[in-house]
């Protein structure tokens, strides 16, 4: 776990696209998203962190805002919070270039600190879209699960 001052909650998917051990192959000419992340987590004492991996689910704490920074910048895709309810949360989103990085940051902010409970955060296809990348490259969808703390009401 690590603090810093800075304030922001950010996921940071930091491995480059590569095999997974997972038994479903992606269809000929579709590529695979990286199955590890940094999540960062806003709190009162700074900011919060953690490696994260696609079939681990990983407690964070409260937070209102989350960013997602992909080394493979995609052209054509989404980035929703799907609750345990398997309803996508309400956000502020956008995108930018991380200029010293070269990679995309996706930005997700939330009327209110997100409640307790579980989480999926979905990298995906727009409705009638297909996951594509800056050179037209198609990818298959990426899901981190994670477990906001805290007491339910």
């Amino acid at each position: 776990m690590a603090l810093s001052q800075t304030g922001t909650a950010i996921l940071l998917v930091t491995a480059s696209a590569c095999a997974r051990g997972q038994g479903a192959s992606p269809a000929p000419g579709v590529r695979l998203l990286p199955e590890e992340a940094w999540l960062y987590a806003r709190t009162s004492e700074g900011t919060w962190s953690a490696e994260i991996e696609e079939e681990s689910i990983q407690p964070v704490p409260p937070t209102d805002e989350l960013k997602l920074q992909l080394t493979q910048p995609l052209a054509e895709f989404r980035v929703r919070l799907i609750d345990e309810r398997g309803t996508s949360v309400p956000h502020d989103g956008s995108a930018a270039m991380h200029a010293p990085t070269g990679q995309q940051v996706h930005t997700m902010r939330f009327p209110r600190a997100l409640a307790p409970g579980k989480y999926r955060i979905v990298i995906d296809a727009p409705l009638g879209g297909v996951l594509r990348d800056a050179a037209g490259r198609r990818y298959r969808g990426q899901r981190f699960r994670i477990a906001v703390e805290g007491s339910r009401r």
